[in-house]
C-alpha cells in the first residue's frame, strides 16, 4: 500500500491550481500519511523567491490542522551562467529557461537555491527533476542524436544527485521522474510507434544512476504519470516500471509522486497494479 506522497504543487507554483486545503483533505480522505508539497523554483529572481515565501506562509497556515503535511521544494538543474546573470539583476530575457544553443558545450549546472536557503525556508525535504531539452534552444529542434541526448540527461541527474547531497544535507533528497517522459524523448514510446522505446537507453546507463543515487543517499521517485499514463504506450509503461523495480533491488529508496498540480484523484491503484507485474516487491516503497 502507498501511503505517502512527496510530489505535489500548489497555487504558490506559477503553473499551479490546487489548493493546499483541498490537497490535504484530499489526502486525508484517501488515508495517506504523508503528504508533500514542492513546489517548483525553477530560478532565482523575484519571481520565484516569492514562489517560496507564498508556499512558506501556504504550509504555516495548515500545517497545525494537518500535520501529514511536509515543506519541500522542487528544482531544476539550469545554466549556471544563467543564474549568474539573475544575480546581477539582469531578466531572464531570450535565455530560452536554460536551454543551451545546439552546438554549445554542455553548460554547468546549478539550483535556483543553495545549503542557506533551504536551512533559511526550514524545508523538511528538496527534489530535484530534469525537465528541459538538454542539447537545443528550442525543444521542436530535432536532437544531435539519441546517443548524445541520453548522455547529456544523464550527465544531468547525476549532477542533480550530487547536487542535492550537498545542498539538502541529511534531510530526504529525491530524484524526480527519473527519465522524465513529457518532452518527446527519444526514448518515449507513444501508442501506435514502434522506433522508440525505454529500452533504448543502455542498461549501463541506469547502472550508473543506481550508484550515484546510493553514494548520495538519493531516493529515486516512482512517478505516477510514468507508469499508468494514457499518453505512454504499454511497453514503455512496463520498461519504466522495471526500471524503478531494478533501481530498488540495487538498494535505491523509492518514493511515490503523483506531480499534480490541478486536481488530487487517487492513483495509487494503478501504479501498485503496474509495478507488481514489473516484478515489484510489497513494502519496499519509502515512507510506505
Amino acid at each position: 500500500m502507498i501511503t505517502s506522497d512527496w510530489h505535489t504543487h500548489t497555487t504558490a507554483s506559477p503553473d499551479g491550481t490546487l489548493t493546499v486545503g483541498t490537497l490535504c483533505e484530499e489526502a486525508r480522505r484517501q488515508g495517506l500519511r504523508v503528504i508533500g508539497m514542492s513546489d517548483h523554483c525553477n530560478f532565482n529572481d523575484a519571481k520565484y523567491r516569492q514562489v517560496m515565501r507564498d508556499s512558506r506562509a501556504a504550509y504555516e497556515r495548515h500545517c497545525t490542522q494537518y500535520p501529514e503535511l511536509r515543506f519541500g521544494v522542487e528544482l531544476s538543474p539550469y545554466s549556471r551562467t544563467v543564474y549568474d546573470a539573475l544575480a546581477r539583476g539582469d531578466t531572464l530575457g531570450s535565455c530560452r529557461a536554460g536551454y543551451i544553443a545546439a552546438g554549445e558545450p554542455p553548460y554547468t549546472p546549478a539550483f535556483a537555491l543553495t545549503r542557506e536557503d533551504v536551512d533559511a525556508l526550514g524545508l523538511s525535504y528538496v527534489i530535484a527533476g530534469v525537465h528541459w531539452r538538454c542539447d537545443a534552444p528550442d525543444a521542436s529542434v530535432p536532437p544531435r542524436s539519441a546517443d548524445a541526448w541520453i548522455k547529456e540527461w544523464l550527465r544531468l541527474m547525476t549532477w542533480s544527485a550530487e547536487a542535492l547531497a550537498e545542498i539538502a544535507g541529511d534531510r530526504l533528497k529525491i530524484l524526480a521522474h527519473p527519465w522524465y517522459s513529457c518532452i518527446r524523448a527519444p526514448w518515449v514510446q507513444s501508442p501506435g510507434e514502434d522506433n522508440r522505446g525505454f529500452a533504448r537507453i543502455p542498461f549501463s546507463a541506469h547502472d550508473e544512476l543506481a550508484a550515484v543515487l546510493l553514494q548520495y543517499g538519493v531516493a529515486a521517485e516512482c512517478n505516477a504519470d510514468q507508469v499508468t499514463h494514457p499518453t505512454l504506450s504499454e511497453r514503455y509503461r512496463r520498461e519504466y516500471a522495471e526500471f524503478l523495480v531494478y533501481l530498488n533491488e540495487r538498494g535505491v529508496p523509492i518514493t511515490y509522486g503523483t506531480d499534480e498540480h490541478e486536481r488530487y484523484p487517487d492513483r495509487r491503484k494503478s501504479v501498485l497494479a503496474a509495478l507488481r507485474q514489473s516484478g515489484y516487491r510489497e513494502n519496499t516503497l519509502y515512507g510506505g
